[in-house]
């Protein structure tokens, strides 16, 4: 034991800013003794001064103070670290202003000083050592935990520390230990020992910091987030909860190759790199306010990793609370790149997935894995590419995907605007399968382009559905030999009905551009095509029901010809209506239109011209009450009677003779019989 005065221990710095802080409350001139630590001072029996410097709390060197003697108080308990009860009794207090520090109680005692801060209602913070903890702890809400650097908490195997105050540390490695840190709302990987540089297995260091804010519903602070700041390289899944309690934020920064990132081994253990969950099925947890933000997700070469990331899953429901958002991710390298099922109410906006690097990989699959529903869900300025003529650049489909099946539920309600397909077997495919239903899809400005086959693709058999599409605004540019800008079709018993493209512009086509076949309500109005070459026709149309393709345009910009602009099979529906269809004479030498049909039944109304330049009708436009230029076929039935004043009927009364039958303004039918030889 050393005794000097209040002067000479601020004057020989002994304290440093603590103790010269403590060192003031003390009278001038005092005597201040110097001992070891806290349990000398309970050993104290002596009456030769009334304010202590303890150099630490305990054999870990930290937490010392000055503690000043209060002869008054008989009664406050000793919390092991503040107040301190000697072998006489007496009460030794420690001198501090502003947070109570967790080092004062020693190494082992972190749950006096919590329990310290909250009778005090102040802030707790932690010096540079290590603080053990044995069993369960809580800090509770209401303060901040500020973490000093080099500050770290160790936590024993089977012990939870749950913090539902706010932590404010530096993204540097806070704790460590086989137990649990849980509660914490905004979070750093750093904390739990993660390492963004690439190397090694991050797994555990991020999936403790997730769990950490999937268990913050009950604590302080604005945002629920995971912050990642470095390349983490992860050899087995990540696990994201949504819910309404956690309204869950992944977020990063910097560009897409050299900013925030998870990338999955070549070692990886599992099929998902990241998967954002929803709740169970029926719960009402299921909405959640989510949202992912500038990162990336890509696949060391030669990953075991099938998908990057996966949002939703089978047996649960991720429904977004209007509409969650996703911005600014890029994922590349995997199988399957994006892979979104049972989600619903979803925005994505400026993400990627490039799939360029695997075989048969696909950029985005929107699907259904379960009797569900996945939709409403629209992306905004996003780019999916894949390889040169393999795989699919998007695919959106249900019954049967790429080794998921599912069947039954509804996966409706998909919006893509100003968004860019590069490249493929099928640069976009929309399909359905065993009885699924697929509907409500909209593409508007996007852009087809690239190398590859096929760039659109509509198709559905067995029983399966697929209604309500509408391509607007589209660019499609080139298609090799062989395949199509747009093909539709069904097979084996599928539906594809009411499939709108307008003002669509395709160039570039090699031999087809379009072949429709079986669809039901046809609307194909106003696309240009430009430089599109065939044996036959550009475009095809062979579909049984009622159908239109009005006003578009061929033009030829190099040497690309076609004999006819469009062709529409005999098979056609005899009502379908073909006008102001125009080609330029070197694209489509033999004319604009290959109608193969040998009747029609087109439902004439005042003032409408019906088949170009074939039928007009009405007194103001056309000015002419009826023109047919070419040859008419008429049916008339064996046994016809004119019903209103006025109506004309031909009755083929035998094989030698027609009855003509008028019945007059008085409601009389006349007939004459013409004689044919």
């Amino acid at each position: 034991m050393t005794d000097m005065t209040r002067r000479s221990l601020v004057g020989a710095g002994a304290l440093g800013a603590l103790a010269a802080t403590s060192v003031a409350s003390a009278a001038d001139g005092e005597n201040v003794a110097q001992i070891a630590d806290l349990g000398s001072l309970r050993k104290r029996v002596s009456d030769a001064e009334e304010i202590i410097y303890v150099q630490a709390a305990d054999g870990a060197g930290e937490g010392g103070g000055l503690f000043r003697l209060d002869a008054l108080d008989t009664s406050s308990p000793d919390d092991g670290g503040i107040i301190v009860v000697d072998e006489r009794g007496r009460r030794w207090k420690r001198l501090f202003d502003g947070s109570i520090k967790a080092e004062w109680f020693g190494a082992q005692a972190l749950e006096r000083a919590v329990s310290s801060a909250v009778a005090r209602g102040t802030h707790l913070t932690f010096g540079p050592q290590t603080h053990k903890v044995a069993t369960d702890i809580e800090l509770p809400a209401g303060r901040v935990y500020a973490f000093a650097p080099g500050a770290r908490l160790e936590i024993a195997a089977g012990a939870t520390v749950t913090i539902r105050g706010v932590l404010s540390a530096a993204d540097a490695p806070l704790f460590f230990g086989e137990g649990r840190v849980v509660g914490i709302r905004d979070v750093a990987p750093e904390w739990w020992g993660a390492i963004g540089d690439g190397q090694g297995d991050q797994a555990a260091a991020l999936q403790a910091a997730f769990e950490s804010v999937a268990q913050s519903q009950d604590s302080d602070g604005d945002v629920q987030r995971v912050r990642l700041s470095g390349n983490y390289r992860v050899a087995s899944t990540i696990h994201a909860v949504a819910s309404a309690a956690v309204n869950l934020r992944v977020g990063g920064g910097g560009t897409v190759f050299g900013g925030a990132r998870l990338t999955a081994a070549a070692t990886f253990d599992g099929d998902i790199a990241l998967q954002v969950r929803g709740q169970a099925e029926g719960e009402l947890l299921a909405i959640a306010d989510w949202g992912l933000t500038d990162f990336a997700i890509v696949g060391e070469a030669g990953t075991n990793c099938k998908i990057g990331l996966k949002i939703g899953e089978g047996e649960r429901s991720l429904i977004g609370l209007q509409k969650s958002r996703v911005t600014g991710v890029h994922v590349s390298g995997f199988a399957i790149c994006w892979l979104i099922t049972n989600a619903r109410l979803i925005k994505f906006e400026n993400c990627s997935g490039w799939a360029d690097s695997v075989a048969d990989g696909i950029a985005l699959s929107i699907t259904l894995e379960s009797v569900d529903f996945t939709g409403d869900i629209e992306f905004d300025s996003c780019q999916y590419v894949a390889q040169m003529e393999t795989g699919r650049s998007v695919t959106v489909a249900h019954g049967q995907n790429y080794d998921l099946k599912s069947g039954g539920g509804q996966l409706k309600g998909i919006y893509f605007s100003n968004c860019t397909f590069y490249n493929g077997e099928f640069f976009f495919e929309i399909y359905a399968q065993d009885g699924a239903v697929v509907g409500d899809i909209w593409l508007d400005k996007c852009q087809f382009d690239g190398f590859g086959k096929t760039r659109l693709r509509i198709g559905a058999e067995t029983r399966a559905s697929i209604e309500n599409l509408r391509v607007t605004n589209c660019y499609f540019r080139g298609a090799n030999a062989g395949f199509f800008a747009v093909l539709a079709d069904i097979a084996k018993d599928g539906i594809v009905r009411s499939v709108h493209l307008s003002d669509n512009w395709i160039a570039n086509c090699l031999t087809r551009a379009v072949m429709f076949r079986g669809i039901e309500n046809l609307v194909f109005d106003q696309n240009s095509f430009v430089e599109c070459a065939d044996q036959e026709s550009v475009v095809y149309i062979d579909t049984s029901s009622p159908w239109q393709a009005n006003h578009n345009t061929l033009v030829q910009a190099a040497s690309a010809v076609a004999p006819h602009f469009i062709t529409i099979q005999e098979t056609s529906a005899p009502d379908g209506i073909a006008i102001g269809n125009i080609a330029d004479e070197k694209a489509a030498p033999a004319g604009a239109l290959d109608d193969r049909r040998q009747r029609y039944t087109v439902r004439l109304s005042k003032d409408i011209s019906i088949v170009d330049g074939q039928v007009g009708i009405g007194i103001a436009t056309p000015s002419f009450p009826l023109q047919v230029i070419g040859a008419i076929g008429l049916s008339p039935g064996p046994s016809v009677t004119p019903q209103i004043p006025g109506e004309i009927v031909f009755e083929l009364t035998s094989d030698t003779s027609i009855t003509l039958k008028v019945k007059g303004m008085d409601g009389q039918v006349r007939s004459a019989v013409l004689k044919l030889e």
